[in-house]
């Protein structure tokens, strides 16, 4: 129902291929973590799939570069492990249909989550992992279409997702690609908060598939803790300057969600990857675990 829909296939494998490479040269030990650091939420196996395999491919990808353990956790792992917080210290809910997250993980699986993070987890939602964690969710794919509403279960943020972000590319508009991304999709450039996020560039084009803007509830209680790391560039529409980023306390943990993709990037129908969006997510990430970025490049 929600953005990044899995429509990617004919770059799978040459992206594949590419991130194998880069894998394959670096060292196998992670940066002196005694457990596994990051946790990749991946239904792929499930009999309902939510994940968009390019993008979480990507991510896999750029981790293995910064020198990241991770390891891919299943819904059903989700649903009945009650002590992730003894494995992992971080987990990335990745673009990819966010409605179909939500059929996959139960109650006890929200309720796990929750826990994860309050006692100290991370929490990185990216385009639809950002739907995922929102109180309510907002979705209109194009200017024809009725505005439609639903309350999500795992309320993360008191806040609303809603997409698409107008100005930038309806969900239903094509990308002029005749395979691949063929709808939907366009680079956008943001604004980053040096203050809070210094990375060193104050402006970055990502890719946008869908994702939300991010509007803290008026009834909740973190309009006074949410900070907003970017912000969406889009002239002359009345999405300009709204969240594309945000971070948030919540309980003991961490919260990251982004209505972009900093870990692939799209330019004349091809995916690729982006070393300026890579070192700004290497930065996410070393903030979410409280330690210093890594200076790879």
């Amino acid at each position: 129902m929600f953005a990044c829909l899995n429509r990617i296939t004919v770059f799978w494998p040459r992206f594949a291929v590419f991130a194998i490479v880069i894998g394959a040269s670096l060292p196998a030990q992670c940066w002196g973590h005694e457990k596994t650091v990051v946790a990749i939420y991946n239904d792929t196996s499930c009999e309902n799939k939510g994940v968009w395999r390019d993008g979480i491919f990507a991510i896999k990808a750029m981790l293995t570069k910064y020198g990241y353990c991770h390891h891919d956790i299943a819904p059903n792992e989700i649903n009945t492990s009650q002590t992730l917080n003894d494995s992992f210290r971080m987990i990335i809910f990745p673009g990819g249909w966010a409605g179909t997250y939500n059929l996959n993980i139960k109650q006890s699986g929200f309720r796990h989550i929750r826990e994860f993070v309050s006692r100290g987890g991370g929490f990185l939602g990216i385009c639809a992992g950002a739907y995922f964690a929102c109180d309510v969710v907002i979705w209109k794919p194009d200017a024809n279409t009725p505005e439609e509403r639903y309350d999500y279960p795992l309320n993360l943020f008191e806040g609303i997702g809603k997409g698409v972000v107008a100005g930038i590319k309806e969900w239903t508009a094509p990308t002029g690609c005749a395979s691949g991304i063929t709808r939907g999709a366009a680079m956008v450039m943001v604004k980053i908060d040096n203050h809070i996020l210094p990375i060193g560039s104050s402006r970055l084009r990502m890719l946008y598939y869908g994702g939300p803007f991010f509007d803290p509830l008026p009834f909740g209680n973190q309009p006074k803790t949410v900070k907003v790391i970017a912000t969406y560039m889009v002239p002359g529409s009345p999405a300009d300057g709204k969240p594309a980023m945000i971070y948030f306390r919540y309980g003991k943990g961490k919260v990251f969600l982004s209505g972009i993709h900093p870990e692939i990037s799209f330019d004349d129908c091809t995916l690729h990857r982006d070393k300026k969006t890579w070192k700004f997510m290497d930065a996410v990430i070393s903030m979410i675990l409280s330690c210093t970025p890594h200076q790879q490049h």
